[in-house]
């Protein structure tokens, strides 16, 4: 079941990944059932070309970080800002992932 137009109006959703396949595709799907986004990625073009897109006539997006969360002080800043201008957070969506190229022997 998806959600209808305005389930999520009023909430805000924090999206890591934004940029991939899947952040998009959550990101769309949220803002067209309302939500407001905080998008973070790794691509600012990427971001703003979303932002953009999902903010037409809609003011889906709160706001944008370029953040690559690997790096732990992008990620550090990133959250003190977030809990300066955020009130509440809604929904946290981690789409993003950390890859470390490893030999399949030695992962765990």
């Amino acid at each position: 079941m998806s959600p209808g137009c305005g389930a999520f109006s009023g909430q805000c959703a924090v999206i890591t990944g934004a940029t991939g396949a899947m952040g998009q595709a959550i990101a769309r799907r949220l803002a067209k059932a309302g939500a407001t986004l905080v998008l973070l990625g790794r691509e600012a073009a990427a971001l703003t070309a979303l932002a953009s897109d999902l903010d037409r006539g809609r003011r889906a997006v709160h706001s944008v970080h370029c953040i690559d969360l690997a790096d732990r002080r992008g990620l550090e800043a990133a959250a003190a800002a977030l809990a300066v201008t955020l009130a509440l957070v809604d929904l946290f969506i981690h789409c993003a992932g950390v890859l470390e190229p490893a030999a399949l022997a030695a992962a765990s």
